[in-house]
């Protein structure tokens, strides 16, 4: 607890019983903050001032205005001031307490150019570990080094804020952490998909099951048939005669291809992009939805 004013500051004392002082300082005070819906966090400190030696009996305290004056004020690099308030409280009945509420609003520009969007990229780069050719051998040192590029990051947004999980842990850590399982399930199912795409067809026989299911899945192929047909009084028959009219009759289907462990695997790498694609948006949009609610 600070003592309001120094040695050196004059009370003025007048005829009537009034005495006037203007004391002056600077205090460097905390709040509590609230980092849930960091880097978009808004904050409300109460910065009170009890006066102790005094009681209500002996001294009336009001606040001349509603808020404080902000002739001085200069803006901060980092936080805008957004409004303030100023009352006056009862403490207890026995003593007064002045308080000035401050609402910050943190300057979110820098993490959103420095943070939010590279991690943003990160996950667009890690869905298309998907499109790279199992021969190439690089999907799994992709994902890899896309899995350790997010756990830098969450290291760096854990660095920036105060080790707190009260009132609740900030939701950016909580989207980072999401992205990191997923990241790791990613990682997964590139290894059990390039398992399957380099297993030997004469040791390793495909079940029946995963066949049908297979071709279940699978987009059916149609080709073009020509025949050479004529009309014979309205009618259509095929006939061989070079001179006769051509006809080309779509929607023949294709004989069914063989299911191969290789065309299993690039089946199962749409399946796993879609899921984790869907998995990303569904976690983005809760976390965007939490944060601006």
């Amino acid at each position: 607890m600070t003592n309001l004013g120094n040695d050196w500051l004059y009370v003025t004392a007048f005829n009537g019983g009034q005495a006037y002082m203007s004391p002056a300082d600077i205090f460097a005070s905390t709040c509590h903050p609230d980092v849930t819906k960091y880097p978009f966090d808004i904050q409300e400190c109460d910065v009170v001032f009890l006066f102790v030696g005094d009681l209500t009996s002996d001294i009336n305290v009001t606040a001349v205005h509603d808020h404080i004056m902000l002739d001085l004020y200069r803006r901060h690099a980092r936080w805008n001031l957004l409004r303030t308030k100023a009352y006056v409280d009862n403490y207890k009945n026995h003593r007064f307490k002045y308080h000035i509420l401050l609402t910050i609003q943190r300057e979110s520009g820098f993490y959103i150019v420095g943070l939010i969007l590279p991690i943003s990229a990160l996950d667009c780069l890690n869905i298309m570990v998907f499109l790279l050719p199992p021969e190439s051998g690089e999907r799994v040192g992709y994902s890899i080094t896309v899995l350790l590029a997010k756990v830098v990051y969450l290291t760096i947004a854990a660095d920036s804020l105060p080790p707190t999980s009260n009132p609740g842990v900030p939701l950016l850590c909580i989207k980072l952490f999401i992205d990191i399982m997923i990241s790791s399930f990613i990682v997964v199912f590139v290894i059990f998909g390039l398992r399957l795409y380099h297993r030997d067809p004469k040791n390793h026989s495909i079940p029946k099951v995963i066949v049908s299911l297979s071709r279940m899945f699978r987009v059916r192929k149609y080709k073009k048939h020509t025949i050479d047909i004529c009309k014979v009084d309205g009618e259509r028959s095929e006939i061989g005669d070079k001179k006769s009219n051509k006809e080309d009759i779509p929607f023949q289907a294709a004989e069914e291809e063989k299911v191969t462990w290789q065309t299993l695997s690039k089946q199962l790498d749409v399946i796993f992009c879609s899921f984790s694609l869907f998995l990303l948006l569904i976690s983005s949009g809760m976390i965007l939805y939490l944060m601006f609610s």
